[in-house]
């Protein structure tokens, strides 16, 4: 690994620092100078996605698609199909895709600013992984760009069908806690995905005790909780469950 003293990518820590123009910039000479050099950088086993996706165009140019990692190969192979819409990698029952996966939602979910097909290939990342894979472990940070979209008015159609899309009912300890945040934005989000429970159906409310009713249900239920296998985004915090028999 080619970690920088604070731990990061070398690229990385030149996109953080100086920004995304002047680490591209860096990494185009370097790649005219010193491919091996240029190649190591790119394949580092530390480097955050949001580099390699901006390090497209120098890829393409310096004609590097075929010396990447298979971790960086296939993330590109999926970013090419999330952003046509064609997802004919990702909608086949393929498990080596899996951990490139989860290695761009991992390290590529905060970034901020990079474009709307970045936001569109993060979102069906996490669509991919929630509802082709089944994996519950994206289920926070989904969760917390769910909430910030929504604080900015921001599309949160399928960011949404993600955070309800995955097996376990955890995604609602996630909301639970949005009771509890200083955004009234987040608390009047929360509200809205548990009106299935009683609390929060009556007229009056009573903020603490809907905190304390939210955490009480949820320690109560959580093992016995099914999913009823609904993916519509349409109510998905009142028919993803039900509790036996019984839908909640």
């Amino acid at each position: 690994m080619l970690g920088t003293r604070n731990g990061r990518a070398r690229l990385d820590d030149m996109r953080i620092r100086h920004g995304a123009l002047r680490m591209r910039e860096y990494f185009h000479t370097l790649a005219l100078a010193r491919e091996d050099e240029a190649l190591a950088l790119i394949n580092d086993s530390a480097l955050q996605y949001p580099t390699l996706y901006l390090l497209e165009p120098e890829i393409v140019q310096h004609e590097l698609g075929g010396k990447l990692s298979d971790r960086n190969r296939r993330a590109r192979l999926l970013a090419g199909d999330f952003a046509t819409g064609l997802q004919t990698m990702a909608g086949t029952d393929r498990p080596d895709l899996l951990p490139a996966l989860q290695w761009m939602h991992r390290t590529g979910w905060r970034a901020d600013h990079l474009g709307e097909q970045y936001d569109e290939i993060m979102d069906a990342v996490a669509v991919t992984l929630a509802h082709q894979y089944h994996d519950s472990s994206c289920c926070r940070t989904v969760g917390e760009l769910l909430f910030d979209r929504h604080r900015r008015g921001q599309y949160t159609y399928d960011l949404q069908w993600a955070f309800f899309a995955g097996p376990s009912p955890r995604c609602l300890r996630v909301v639970e806690r949005k009771l509890r945040s200083h955004d009234g934005r987040d608390v009047e989000l929360a509200r809205k995905y548990l009106n299935f429970m009683p609390e929060f159906q009556s007229p009056g409310r009573v903020p603490d005790r809907e905190v304390r009713q939210a955490r009480r249900w949820l320690v109560h239920n959580r093992h016995r909780l099914e999913p009823t296998g609904a993916t519509s985004q349409e109510g998905a915090g009142i028919h993803r469950w039900r509790i036996g028999n019984g839908r909640i």
